[in-house]
């Protein structure tokens, strides 16, 4: 008998000797069941068989996709070795504001002796080192040091000293002498303390090598709504010959991180100062805190990794309690 797929159907529909003798007469019963048990295993063979050709053609797809990776990394000179290399370790912090009722210097200890225990040995500060004066309306009730002799000296004697090096820059606070008599109260910090390195005002940049800039910047102008729009628009200013490797942003007392923008590692440094009577009246929130960065430096002496890890600190709620204890009133 030929087997059609006809016949091959009605074959394996058939369940009884009866219905096979009915539908196949004059067939050997044991031939039908025989071809049976045939016809009902090809398709179990056929599907192993399926799955041993995809694994076939799945490993040699693999290997030509790895020949090819191979090849690109090879034509493009890119080696996991490139993003290991030599480790430079340093902290950020910023917006101080010594000699103002909300600053946060025992936070401010604790972190430079964190600093210390993780072997950091540079710490760059983006300005704003002192609350200044004549900037909002009733700053004058939220300071316990004025005057920038007595603010300086309060610097040069309270800050941390860990034989950590910092490099700093001024802000707006700071510079509120400046405006006022031209006394600019970097130097005469940096004066009484060789280990702090006054950079200039505003903006400052330090090469760590031939093509590793970080730039140290205390901006103007007040937080946007968006948290990243102020950095961003900084750097959408900057053409392409001004581009740093790393900008670590002051000011804005924000936390942030925006690993390539524009191909810059982008750092909000947070600060040290709580929120004052004019940042409730604005809305603005405080993020206190500091950074720990590290930059993997390659053979090209390009920065291939750069790991920032940001420490928070949190303000607790003071609550004043009445010296007796309430008392409902009589009805």
């Amino acid at each position: 008998m030929k087997w059609t797929q006809e016949n091959i159907k009605t074959l394996l529909e058939c369940e009884t000797e009866d219905e096979l003798k009915k539908k196949f007469p004059g067939a050997s019963i044991a031939h039908l069941e025989r071809q049976q048990r045939r016809f009902r295993a090809e398709p179990k063979k056929n599907k192993e068989a399926e799955a041993v050709k995809e694994k076939k053609e799945m490993q040699v797809k693999l290997k030509e996709t790895e020949q090819r990776v191979k090849e690109l990394m090879k034509r493009d000179k890119i080696h996991i070795q490139d993003f290991y290399g030599q480790t430079f370790k340093f902290g950020v912090v910023s917006d101080t504001h010594f000699g103002s009722i909300h600053e946060k210097k025992p936070e401010l200890y604790a972190a430079y002796q964190y600093f210390h225990k993780e072997g950091v040995k540079v710490v760059y500060h983006c300005g704003d080192l002192v609350e200044g004066e004549k900037l909002y309306r009733g700053q004058e009730y939220e300071r316990y040091v004025s005057g920038a002799d007595a603010l300086a000296q309060n610097v040069i004697d309270e800050y941390p000293r860990n034989g950590i090096t910092t490099y700093f820059v001024t802000g707006s606070h700071d510079l509120s002498y400046w405006k006022e008599v031209g006394f600019d109260i970097g130097n005469r910090i940096a004066e009484k303390r060789p280990d702090m390195i006054y950079l200039g005002p505003d903006e400052a940049d330090i090469r760590i090598t031939p093509n590793f800039i970080i730039r140290l910047v205390h901006p103007g102008g007040g937080t946007a709504y968006a948290l990243s729009y102020q950095p961003q628009k900084y750097i959408e200013a900057l053409s392409g010959g001004q581009k740093p490797t790393v900008i670590l942003f002051g000011h804005y007392h924000k936390a942030e991180y925006m690993p390539c923008y524009r191909n810059i590692f982008t750092i909000q440094a947070g600060c040290f100062q709580g929120q004052t009577t004019f940042m409730k009246r604005k809305r603005l929130a405080a993020h206190l805190g500091f950074w720990v960065v590290e930059a993997m430096i390659n053979k090209e002496k390009l920065v291939s990794r750069l790991k920032a890890e940001f420490i928070a600190f949190y303000e607790k709620t003071e609550i004043n309690e009445p010296s007796e204890p309430f008392q409902p009133l009589e009805t």
